[in-house]
């Protein structure tokens, strides 16, 4: 929940892969800028490869309230783009869906895929029409 420099400072902080490293398949998934988010060192430690969900600390990672729909996006576009993920290893459709609609899309949001789009040449659907959540979802 702080500011930090632009520039990589580990450690005090890192890229956090919203879906675990170790739950992707290729390089292509590892590096899809869509799924990196700048974390706090500690707080991505904690996180770990748990799966997302309500009461961290109980076997699952539950972000603040105001990214939850962020992360739930970055999920389902991943899902997406690699079919062959499996939703079990961050959590489940019926969770994001709620964060989706808790935590509706925002400027920040909107400029970070626009940025990505600069340098990765796609966008995130779910961010530029929300209502594709419901009707793919």
């Amino acid at each position: 929940r702080l500011s930090v420099k632009g520039a990589w400072d580990y450690p005090i902080w890192n890229r956090e892969h919203v879906w675990p490293q170790s739950h992707l398949q290729n390089s292509g998934q590892k590096s899809d800028m869509q799924n990196l988010k700048p974390a706090d060192v500690d707080e991505n430690s904690r996180r770990g490869n748990l799966p997302f969900g309500y009461m961290s600390g109980s076997g699952v990672y539950e972000p603040h309230d105001d990214v939850k729909g962020d992360i739930a996006r970055i999920i389902l576009y991943m899902l997406t783009k690699y079919p062959g993920l499996n939703i079990d290893n961050v959590g489940s459709i019926n969770l994001f869906m709620q964060w989706h609609e808790l935590d509706p899309v925002d400027d920040f949001e909107r400029n970070r895929n626009e940025v990505i789009y600069l340098y990765q040449k796609n966008r995130n659907p779910y961010i530029d029409n929300p209502e594709f959540v419901d009707l793919i979802w």
